[in-house]
């Protein structure tokens, strides 16, 4: 491992590249040439991986062996000291736990004078060393250098399947990282940091002990030139602000709020619309919602929207085959909103192809359909003089290129927001839009839980490990913690008893914020239901940033209050008595003496009981919905919902 002041911009591809070259060379194969155009050098990495995932044939994987590997193992041979099969790979284990890293004897001297007091650490790249420094570190005190700031902006939020950064969070690199023990976080650093701010031989120290380590960051300490800075959290937004401002485009279109009388109906196109989130929180916000035309192509999504807003939305199936004629047809609209798929975006994906490429490209079909919008509004002034807001949602893990792409098409730098502070979920995500009010602070929504027992199953034994889990994708290990892929729940079978649990699917609606069974659509299983969750938007954000839109647009008047219920007092032996209290009450006004043994039984024959004395619920009009005559007072109530209202239902049906 080297500390070169030239960085390889902490990227999978570069990773993967390097390791098939080596491996072509050890086995006699050609590897990817760099004297080649790059779309060729890209055909021949595809072949080096699919030579790979065949399990380098015809050598297989002994020829991978380094020839150090192979001198040290014939030595062992000759001195007949050969360990068993479990001695070499526990041997292994130690060589890897124990790497030392090599460290750069020219900036180790710089950093040897900071230390020494002659130099001021804010003037070293803390990444490189580099004297030219662009920027400070946000998390620890130095500085970084342009190049390092960049590689700092696309890492910072990338992840593993384990849950913890890819790369080291200093320098946003690292063949060899630690990762830390303390459930909840997500650093990670590599030796050749540790080693060169806190000393040579500490990242060993660290490797040797038997105990779990807790981070720099966990445990606010200093050791030698590492030193958590105290304002790190605002540090971090802020360099991201930073890079959000560095295109100039002048003062923003503002709309002024419309009069309350003259607010009209929204309409709004949602392109790649998943499981019809907008809907879902414009609907939650009581928005008039006049029309509400979704792009989607996913079977599946497409059965939980059409199931939960069968009588709202029109769904015009994919978005490239939307055409200008269709936008005149459908317009003009309020609102657009979509987020592109981030496949080939997001730098954890070794493999991706980029914005121009693949399913990066599909961003220019939301600025295709956005093109038409805005001209349609312009057509339509006359006759719709209403302003009109759009918002486009990616990944923030994506390469500082294609990032910079989305922003000059757009015409707008991107807001960063994290959904961890509306939401028990690290869910970090770039915003693009022109909707009022993107930057204000973020505050809690009201009913909007904030911590993940909050969400979890109550009275069932379950206890939260974590207050806020790591961001839940598609994949099945994001429901775990950390680096041990710990389970974030505690189940209680018994006051001596406890074992882990995963999330319930039902759980991971409500951290997205959306009602439980939310997805229970067909028969899915929990695996497609996550998928569907993992590529939507976090309802409490959406709802943030959608907020100020009641200032242009026409809302319903909130619904009434639920009626209260016996069941949501907490204490389910009170719930099972006044439950069987009630159902009591009832059979006797019925003049039915029904003996129930358990609530369930109750539950399962009281339909039949209604059926066989609707004779006796005498003269009933149906003219006008109105009841005349009722065993039951307006005060009689069952499971909360008032008894004359079931009684006149019964009639009706």
């Amino acid at each position: 491992m080297r500390f070169l002041p030239k960085k390889l911009r902490g990227q999978y591809l570069t990773s993967v590249e390097e390791a098939l070259n080596e491996a072509a060379l050890r086995c006699g194969k050609v590897g990817v040439s760099v004297h080649l155009p790059r779309e060729e050098q890209i055909e021949q990495l595809k072949e080096l991986i699919e030579w790979a995932m065949d399990g380098f044939q015809p050598h297989g994987v002994d020829a991978l062996r380094s020839p150090i590997e192979v001198v040290k193992q014939l030595e062992r041979e000759a001195d007949g000291s050969d360990k068993d099969s479990n001695n070499n790979e526990n041997a292994h284990d130690n060589d890897e736990v124990n790497f030392i890293p090599v460290l750069n004897e020219e900036i180790k001297l710089l950093f040897d004078r900071v230390a020494a007091g002659k130099a001021n650490i804010e003037d070293l790249c803390l990444a490189c060393g580099d004297t030219k420094v662009f920027a400070s570190h946000p998390l620890f005190e130095g500085g970084l250098c342009k190049e390092c700031k960049e590689s700092f902006l696309e890492s910072a939020f990338l992840y593993d399947d384990s849950g913890s950064q890819m790369y080291c969070c200093i320098c946003s690199e690292g063949d060899h990282i630690f990762m830390c023990d303390n459930i909840g976080c997500q650093r990670s650093y590599c030796p050749v940091c540790i080693d060169m701010l806190c000393g040579v031989g500490y990242s060993e120290r660290i490797s040797s002990s038997e105990e779990e380590w807790r981070c720099f960051m966990c445990e606010e300490m200093t050791v030698r030139l590492l030193k958590v800075r105290n304002d790190w959290q605002d540090r971090l937004k802020e360099i991201f602000n930073e890079e959000r401002n560095h295109i100039d485009f002048g003062p923003q279109v503002y709309y002024d709020p419309v009069p309350f009388e003259e607010r009209k109906p929204i309409r709004v196109l949602s392109l790649f619309d998943g499981i019809a989130t907008a809907l879902h929180v414009l609907q939650k916000m009581n928005f008039d919602i006049e029309l509400y035309v979704a792009a989607e192509i996913d079977c599946d999504a497409l059965k939980v929207a059409e199931t939960h807003h069968a009588r709202t939305i029109r769904h015009v199936g994919d978005v490239c085959k939307i055409t200008e004629k269709q936008m005149e047809e459908w317009g003009p609209f309020d609102l657009l909103v979509g987020g592109s798929p981030c496949n080939d975006l997001s730098i954890a994906n070794p493999l991706r192809k980029g914005i121009y490429d693949g399913t990066g490209r599909l961003f220019f079909e939301y600025y295709r359909i956005l093109q038409y919008a805005m001209n349609s509004r312009l057509d339509h002034a006359h006759q719709h003089p209403r302003p009109f807001f759009w918002l486009f949602e990616n990944v923030v893990g994506m390469r500082y290129d294609d990032r910079d792409v989305i922003t000059r098409f757009l015409q707008c730098n991107p807001t960063i927001i994290s959904a961890k502070d509306l939401s028990p979920q690290q869910r970090v995500r770039y915003y693009w839009g022109n909707l009022p009010g993107m930057n204000r602070p973020l505050c809690g929504i009201t009913g909007q839980s904030l911590s993940l027992q909050d969400c979890l199953e109550p009275n069932c034994g379950r206890t939260a490990k974590v207050e806020k889990v790591r961001c839940i994708t598609t994949k099945r290990t994001s429901l775990k913690q950390q680096t041990k892929l710990v389970l974030p729940v505690h189940l209680e079978h018994s006051a001596t008893q406890q074992t882990e649990d995963e999330l319930w699917i039902t759980e991971v609606e409500r951290i997205f914020g959306f009602p439980e069974h939310y997805t229970d659509i067909g028969n899915m299983g929990q695996r497609q239901r996550q998928k569907l969750l993992g590529k939507s938007w976090s309802v409490p954000v959406i709802q943030h940033l959608l907020m100020p839109l009641k200032d242009y647009f026409k809302t319903k008047p909130p619904p009434p209050p639920p009626p209260s219920s016996s069941l949501n007092c907490g204490d389910d032996n009170a719930c099972a008595r006044r439950c069987f209290d009630a159902q009591t009450q009832t059979d006797e006004l019925m003049g039915e003496d029904v003996e129930l043994n358990s609530l369930m039984e109750h539950e399962t024959h009281a339909q039949p009981t209604f059926e066989r004395k609707e004779s006796e619920i005498a003269s009933f009009s149906t003219d006008g919905h109105n009841l005349h005559t009722s065993p039951f007072s307006e005060h009689d109530e069952f499971y909360g919902v008032p008894l004359t209202g079931i009684a006149e239902e019964m009639v009706l049906v």
